[in-house]
C-alpha cells in the first residue's frame, strides 16, 4: 500500500513538471492577447517560470539553453522584468520603462535588467538600428552576456512603442548550438509578428499594404530615410561580483558588413531620439 502511495505521488509530480509547459503548434498564434506571429516549429510556452512582468515566455530546448521572451505592453513606470521572489519588498528597485524613451535608452534598459537578473559578469548590445515592427516603426539590437554560470548567450530584442507602450520580444540562448541554429526562425518570427486587440488601436505609421506581414517582402530590405539613420553602438554594462555598483557606456562604433564581433569600445555620444512616439 505504501509503495502504491508513493507511486501516485510520483506520477502526479511528474503531471505537474510535463504541464509547466503547453506545446506551441507552428500555426499563426496570439501571444498575451495583443501579438500575433507565426512560427514555423513547435515551441513550449512556459506556464510558470522565474521571469515576472508584462510578459510571456517561450523556449525550444529548455529555459537555460534558451527562452524568447515577449513583451505583451509594458506601460510607463514599470520594469521590463523582474526575477521572482518571494519577498520582492526586499529587492533592490529594479530600473523602469518610460513611454518618452528613445531606442537607445531601450537598450541601455534592457542591459540594466539583465545585469540585474542574471547577475551578470558582462552584459553588453550593439547594432541597434530601425526595423519595421508590426506594420510600424520599431528598432532591433543585438545582445550578449555572461551570467556567473560562465556560459556565453547571445540574442536579438525587437521593439516598438505604441500608446505609451512597450511592444516586442527578446530571443536569447547559449551562443554555443542554441542560438545561432534558430536565427532564420526568429527573423521569420518578427516579419510575421503584428498587434491585434487593444494594442492594434492608434498603430503609428500602418502602411496602406494589407496583406499580412509574412506575406510581404523582408522589412530589413527596406532603407530608412535619411533622417531615421541610426548610428551602430554598443553599449556595455560590466556588473562586480563584489556588489551592485554597474558601470555603463555606449560607444559609436562602425560595424563591417557581416561583423558579429561583440568590440567593447569605450566613448560617449548623445542620444538622440529617431522613433515618434
Amino acid at each position: 500500500m505504501k509503495r502504491i502511495l508513493i507511486l501516485l505521488l510520483f506520477t502526479a509530480l511528474l503531471a505537474g513538471c510535463v504541464t509547466a509547459y503547453t506545446i506551441v503548434k507552428p500555426e499563426r498564434q496570439t501571444v498575451g492577447d495583443v501579438i500575433s506571429v507565426r512560427p514555423g516549429m513547435k515551441w513550449n510556452k512556459l506556464g510558470y517560470s522565474s521571469y515576472q512582468g508584462h510578459l510571456e515566455v517561450w523556449t525550444l530546448d529548455g529555459p537555460q539553453l534558451n527562452t524568447l521572451v515577449f513583451f505583451t505592453g509594458v506601460p510607463d513606470g514599470e520594469p521590463l522584468f523582474t526575477r521572482r521572489a518571494r519577498h520582492p519588498e526586499q529587492q533592490e528597485k529594479p530600473p523602469v520603462f518610460r513611454a518618452n524613451m528613445n531606442p537607445l535608452e531601450v537598450q541601455e534598459l534592457l542591459e540594466a535588467t539583465v545585469a540585474r537578473y542574471f547577475q551578470t559578469t558582462l552584459a553588453e548590445s550593439r547594432s541597434l538600428r530601425s526595423e519595421t515592427i508590426a506594420d510600424g516603426k520599431g528598432f532591433r539590437f543585438e545582445t550578449r552576456l555572461v551570467g556567473r554560470d560562465e556560459v556565453e548567450r547571445v540574442g536579438i530584442f525587437v521593439g516598438t512603442i505604441r500608446n505609451k507602450k512597450l511592444y516586442g520580444a527578446w530571443f536569447q540562448g547559449a551562443r554555443l548550438h542554441y542560438f545561432e541554429r534558430y536565427r532564420a526562425e526568429i527573423d521569420q518570427m518578427i516579419k510575421s509578428a503584428r498587434l491585434v486587440g487593444d494594442a492594434a488601436s492608434g498603430n503609428v505609421g500602418k502602411r496602406t499594404d494589407e496583406r499580412p506581414a509574412d506575406q510581404r517582402g523582408s522589412p530589413m530590405k527596406q532603407q530608412a530615410p535619411v533622417g531615421d539613420a541610426v548610428p551602430q553602438t554598443t553599449s556595455v554594462v560590466q556588473r562586480t561580483e563584489t556588489g551592485p555598483a554597474e558601470r555603463s557606456s555606449t560607444a559609436a562604433t562602425q560595424q563591417a558588413p557581416g561583423d558579429s564581433a561583440f568590440p567593447l569600445g569605450r566613448g560617449q555620444m548623445g542620444k538622440g531620439s529617431y522613433l515618434e512616439h
